[in-house]
């Protein structure tokens, strides 16, 4: 089964002979807006009036911008006008002078200074002297070594079950 597809839905209707509503309204408006002011002005100046609302009637039935209404357009510049602008502050980086080059003698000894951790790992794993706070209990051969200690922990799941687990603690 066929059907046929609307192409052309961007299009209004043309409900008063070649306008659409929004034309037409926007022509009859300032015809009645004219014919309205005749009665309040003298001829010169509702002859001034009637020419500026004609432009602005018929400009903003007929030209478009950029595929949008004259009303449209003017509306959204004014939106641009009245509307505060955001802006964003970046806060300029210094320019940071790049240092001296020291003498090579200075920086071969600032490199033999700078390597305690160096120091350190040589010496956790070279010395036979015991470090403080490293081995919690002596180097005594009469001495009875810790035996590790056995618990036993349950633990339940999600679903229910429980298992039992041996835990050993080294201490």
């Amino acid at each position: 089964m066929q059907f046929q597809v609307p192409q052309f839905i961007e299009l209004e209707d043309k409900i008063v002979g070649p306008l659409t509503l929004k034309q037409f309204f926007f022509v009859a408006g300032a015809g009645f807006s004219s014919f309205l002011l005749f009665f309040v002005f003298q001829t010169w100046l509702w002859l001034i009036f009637t020419a500026v609302l004609g432009t602005l009637g018929v400009s903003f039935a007929f030209i478009k911008f950029n595929g949008r209404s004259m009303l449209i357009t003017i509306l959204a510049a004014l939106k641009y006008f009245w509307q505060p602008r955001f802006y964003l502050w970046h806060k300029e980086l210094a320019i940071q002078e790049l240092p001296t080059i020291p003498d090579i003698k200075l920086v071969r000894q600032q490199r033999q200074e700078e390597k305690p951790l160096e120091g350190l790992w040589q010496k956790i794993h070279t010395t036979t002297q015991p470090i403080k706070n490293r081995e919690k209990f002596s180097l005594n051969l009469f001495q009875k070594v810790a035996e590790p200690i056995e618990q036993f922990e349950v633990q339940r799941k999600t679903t229910g079950d429980r298992r039992v687990y041996k835990r050993i603690d080294y201490r």
